[in-house]
């Protein structure tokens, strides 16, 4: 009996031992598995700028429906944009997800002062062209406030729309904003070069005016003075006096109607 009870015994050892190696099998190829997708999922994003451990990092998909050939970033205070983040001969691909690496310089990363001397902040604004040459931007590009995002375009403006404490944030309202001042502000410069260009040219027309009217005026004097002409043979000179002007015109005088007679009638 007693044999028969530890035979039994050891036959359930047996099976939990296979069941839990079987178990811990499991488990290490589960993780093998994880560590494997994880791998595959970090090298097929490509990045777009240099990897640096103190460069902000945001994760983009392309949904502006085109490729992207170029993609640049500069700060508030550049004037200019950089050269494209993209090596040569490489696309932004149309649905595609890439890893953005930014890392401003430390001219780029300086506050702008205003003339009142207060410190405006650092803002970065990414510029993309797209498959048909048109170049867009992304304005006040909120690196401190995403992590992963995407890119659209909607009337021809570029935004973006990204999850912040887990609610969905799109920055469309913001760019049309950017858009419509920036056209007021051309529209008000392009008017203001127009009245300076109005405002030069009756100046110069004003000067060209006095200058014909000098002219005439000189004339004019030339013309009322005496000449004198020298005859081509003998050397003598002919005065002319100038035209006198007309004796005025004597008004009637009633008082004296009377034909020079004085008192008692006689004349003289």
């Amino acid at each position: 009996m007693k044999r028969k009870v530890l035979t039994i015994f050891l036959v359930g050892m047996l099976a939990i031992t296979a069941v839990t190696g079987c178990g811990n099998k499991n488990t290490t190829d589960t993780k093998k598995e994880t560590t494997a997708t994880t791998k595959t999922e970090k090298e097929e994003y490509k990045t777009i700028g240099e990897e640096d451990k103190d460069a902000y990092k945001v994760t983009l998909k392309n949904e502006t429906g085109q490729d992207i050939v170029s993609v640049s970033v500069k700060s508030s205070s550049e004037e200019n944009y950089p050269d494209s983040f993209l090596k040569e001969a490489d696309t932004y691909k149309k649905d595609e997800t890439r890893v953005l690496y930014y890392k401003p310089s430390e001219e780029a990363a300086k506050e702008t002062a205003t003339e009142s001397g207060k410190a405006l902040p650092v803002e970065y604004t990414i510029q993309l062209t797209l498959a048909d040459k048109t170049i867009v931007e992304l304005h006040a590009f909120p690196f401190d406030d995403m992590e992963k995002g995407e890119i659209k375009i909607q009337d021809g403006v570029a935004y973006l729309t990204y999850e912040r404490d887990g609610a969905e944030v799109s920055t469309l309202d913001a760019e049309l904003a950017t858009k419509a001042q920036k056209e007021q502000d051309e529209k008000a410069k392009a008017e203001a070069e127009a009245a300076a260009q109005a405002q030069a040219e009756a100046a110069a027309q004003a000067q060209a005016e006095a200058a014909a009217q000098a002219e005439a005026a000189a004339a004019q004097e030339q013309t009322n003075q005496s000449t004198y002409t020298e005859s081509s043979d003998g050397g003598s000179q002919t005065y002319t006096e100038p035209t006198p002007a007309p004796a005025p015109t004597p008004s009637a005088d009633t008082s004296s109607s009377d034909d020079g007679c004085i008192g008692d009638g006689l004349t003289y």
